[in-house]
């Protein structure tokens, strides 16, 4: 399914890691490391991974912050729920989001999970203040 993800992407014009929505990105204590240049970007600027024709250059290793684009975590009482960024986005404007979900909660949410209040909490008051959103169900943690 990620490469379907990627698929779209690839042929969008809407430059979403240029986006307000995109900087800054939470990153992981590992992914600090791994990633100094945007541990340390300013938050003006776009992603220093980008390459000439705005493409990722890292991937297939980014972080886990890009993966779950367009989508995102909300806590809402203790709860982790999936909702999808209504942005200028080929995928945030489908109808079906299960098997994007599923695959999320196969691959990133195991990595992620440790993190999720502290990755929920770093910016998603400006965020939902900013940008239209929709709840779209309870993220399954038993993956």
């Amino acid at each position: 399914m990620e490469k379907d993800i990627w698929h779209d992407c690839l042929n969008c014009k809407s430059d979403c890691c240029e986006h307000k929505i995109a900087n800054p990105l939470y990153l992981t204590p590992e992914e600090k490391k791994q990633f100094p240049k945007l541990a340390n970007q300013p938050h003006d600027k776009n992603c220093p991974y980008l390459n000439n024709k705005k493409l990722c250059g890292i991937h297939s290793n980014r972080p886990l912050d890009c993966r779950l684009y367009p989508f995102d975590v909300y806590e809402i009482n203790g709860k982790f729920f999936w909702m999808v960024w209504k942005i200028n986005c080929a995928i945030s404007k489908q109808e079906n989001f299960e098997p994007y979900l599923q695959n999320l909660e196969l691959t990133v949410i195991p990595k992620m999970k440790k993190y999720l209040h502290e990755y929920n909490i770093f910016r998603s008051d400006e965020m939902i203040k900013n940008w239209p959103y929709k709840i779209l169900r309870e993220i399954n943690l038993t993956c």
